[in-house]
């Protein structure tokens, strides 16, 4: 099983790295890249790289850039400098998104910090949904196949004609929501989560 080590800081962001299983490949990397908007940076230059099979934690305390720092490797901020490879395809192009970002970030799964699902669906419902929009041309019976083994994985099954829920509306709990949210990633077969 994966563990986090720690590392002594250097910078109020810091990466984890796990053990490197032997023979992995490098799957995400990115050199010195750093976020800036409206001239102040959120992101110090930053590099650091994920191995296949490798789990990584990236600690830091509240406001150190950590949401940040993942959406511009997803691909969802541009970057001030640096750059961003996965699988060896530039992300970015002159530290702009590139129009290959759509192609190659289909690879990465990103669980935001915020959920954002119907709150009247059923867990089902949700997950047929997100897989029918991640799987556009798989049959009804692969999409069903690739729900059941997801759901099995993230032990979901008691929770499958419960609605997601709200606020106002009772629903799964919190943590069975976070677990939707992640299974709904996992249903593309990403490459890096």
């Amino acid at each position: 099983s994966a563990h986090c080590r720690k590392r002594p800081p250097r910078r109020p962001l810091s990466l984890m790295p796990s053990r490197h299983e032997h023979g992995s490949t490098t799957v995400l990397e990115w050199s010195d890249v750093s976020v800036a908007l409206a001239g102040k940076v959120l992101v110090s230059p930053n590099s650091g790289s994920l191995q296949s099979s490798e789990l990584v934690c990236i600690m830091g305390p509240s406001g150190a850039g950590k949401t940040t720092l993942l959406s511009a490797l997803f691909g969802d901020k541009d970057l001030a400098q640096g750059t961003v490879h996965l699988r060896g395809e530039p992300l970015f192009r002159n530290k702009r998104r590139s129009s290959r970002r759509r192609h190659v970030a289909s690879e990465m799964g990103y669980v935001r910090q915020r959920d954002i699902f119907i709150e009247a669906l059923t867990v089902k419902e949700t997950l047929l949904f997100t897989a029918r929009l991640r799987m556009p041309e798989a049959s009804n019976a692969e999409v069903a196949a690739r729900v059941a083994a997801v759901v099995h994985d993230m032990g979901l099954q008691q929770t499958l004609d419960t609605t997601i829920g709200s606020t106002m509306r009772r629903g799964i709990s919190g943590g069975e929501l976070k677990r939707v949210n992640i299974a709904a990633e996992l249903l593309g077969m990403p490459k890096v989560l």
